[in-house]
């Protein structure tokens, strides 16, 4: 079991995600998402559930940048509550989105993914409450659907697929203090509090 463990984190390392080219003369802003409560019929009560982000390039259809996951929390009646924060900086267009998927966890063997949702951030990021400032931020309820968000590599469209019936709690949030560490992380990566960072 070590043995495995040591080599999930070699090929890990040897991986280089997908990145997006970052356009000329943009900025790149500092931003939170937090994911507070997530209720959903098909979960099991008892079973272990963490959800795992990613951003998914619209127009050139491939997750890309570095994804992150959230602590492993043990579902009660039908719900998660999950209290993450993820992290992130980067320049953002219309194609930029987050993909939030919700995994049941096996310790690392077979994890399950049950569900997924999806943010387009394009509009959204001019018109944002800030961290720390954010406790009358309006709340967004997004719509889950079945499976697994690879679904999008499929179908770049989502207007004839049925969603579950649930939902997951969310804010969007402008950080610009993380201007002044950006230089420490690349750009299209989540990283949250409980990552170890040097």
């Amino acid at each position: 079991q070590e043995r495995q463990a040591w080599y999930q984190r070699f090929l890990e390392g040897r991986s280089a995600p997908f990145t997006r080219p970052i356009p000329p003369g943009t900025v790149s802003e500092g931003y939170a998402y937090q994911i507070s409560k997530l209720h959903l019929r098909e979960l099991e009560d008892g079973k272990p559930y963490y959800v795992h982000c990613y951003f998914y390039d619209g127009d050139r259809n491939h997750f890309f940048g570095r994804d992150n996951q959230s602590n492993v929390v043990i579902c009660s009646k039908k719900t998660l509550i999950l209290e993450e924060e993820f992290f992130f900086h980067a320049p953002i267009t219309s194609a930029v989105h987050i993909v939030m998927e919700v995994v049941r966890s096996s310790q690392g063997y077979d994890d399950i993914s049950i569900a997924w949702s999806v943010i387009e951030m394009g509009e959204k990021v001019r018109t944002l409450p800030y961290y720390g400032q954010h406790d009358h931020a309006p709340i967004l309820k997004q719509k889950l659907y079945p499976g697994s968000p690879k679904f999008l590599l499929i179908s770049k469209t989502l207007t004839s697929y049925s969603g579950l019936e649930g939902t997951v709690e969310t804010r969007l949030l402008a950080h610009p203090q993380l201007s002044s560490v950006s230089d420490f992380f690349p750009e299209y990566g989540f990283f949250i509090d409980h990552d170890e960072i040097p």
